[in-house]
């Protein structure tokens, strides 16, 4: 199955949406104005498998609020994914899998990563009601990820209790895995990187491998 489309949104999305099986099929186009190839919101046991995602500049797969969910053997990129649009990012996301996909950038001066985990829950509007901060990220497993040409390989913020590993970067114009920690703003507490196992990564030609900063 081949999709394309240009249109003003999200291809796939849904909120508080749960037990969807999406898989073996292509997303093609250029959607405008911050839209992503497939997004949910809230939603929990989602599977997204052996899809071929290219979107020019905009989000492969934007999972907000996951909670045991897989993204895995996917090929998601495409154009030069430009400030804060990436192949695969979550937001909030707990007992979460990305596994064995191959996320890339086509482009130059690319600025987005490859995979990126935020814990930013401050301005979340949660459909469920659900109190800000009541999905800090952790437990997730990020695996057997091949990531090439992208700004930054994998770019996490606040994560506790997440596994690392087995995952190849190459040719990534920063840095290779960024673990970021602040213990202000970011909701606090759930920003920060703790408890995270980061084991058999391979790095190479990015200006740092692995990149921790707390603030």
């Amino acid at each position: 199955t081949f999709i394309f489309s240009d249109v003003d949104g999200n291809v796939f999305g849904g909120q508080q949406n749960d037990s969807i099986y999406l898989h073996d099929f292509a997303i093609r186009g250029t959607p405008a104005n911050h839209a992503a190839a497939i997004k949910f919101h809230e939603c929990s046991y989602i599977t997204i498998e052996r899809l071929d995602v290219r979107l020019g500049n905009s989000w492969g797969i934007q999972l907000e609020s996951p909670k045991n969910c897989i993204i895995q053997n996917c090929k998601v990129g495409g154009g030069a994914m430009t400030v804060g649009r990436h192949a695969i990012e979550l937001n909030r996301a707990s007992y979460t899998q990305i596994l064995d996909n191959y996320l890339y950038s086509d482009g130059t001066n690319q600025t987005g990563a490859g995979f990126e985990s935020y814990a930013e829950p401050a301005n979340a509007n949660f459909a469920s009601g659900a109190a800000s901060g009541s999905f800090p990220s952790k437990f997730n497993i990020i695996r057997g990820n091949n990531i090439f040409n992208t700004a930054t390989g994998m770019f996490i913020v606040g994560d506790s209790s997440s596994i690392i590993e087995g995952n190849t970067i190459t040719n990534v114009r920063r840095d290779g895995i960024a673990l970021i920690g602040t213990s202000s703003g970011l909701g606090a507490a759930f920003a920060r990187v703790s408890s995270c196992i980061v084991s058999g990564n391979t790095i190479t030609n990015s200006n740092y491998g692995i990149y921790i900063y707390v603030s």
